[in-house]
């Protein structure tokens, strides 16, 4: 259980977002909806 989410892309800090954020169909950033296509 966590407080944020921090997703990392190439070393870098790409996003860094509340669980309901990072994880709603509204977030559009294409690395982090490729990578919840492929693991959920």
């Amino acid at each position: 259980v966590a407080d944020r989410v921090v997703f990392i892309d190439g070393g870098t800090i790409a996003a860094d977002l509340p669980p309901g954020e990072f994880f709603s169909e509204s977030n559009t950033n294409p690395r982090i909806r490729s990578f919840l296509e492929k693991v959920l």
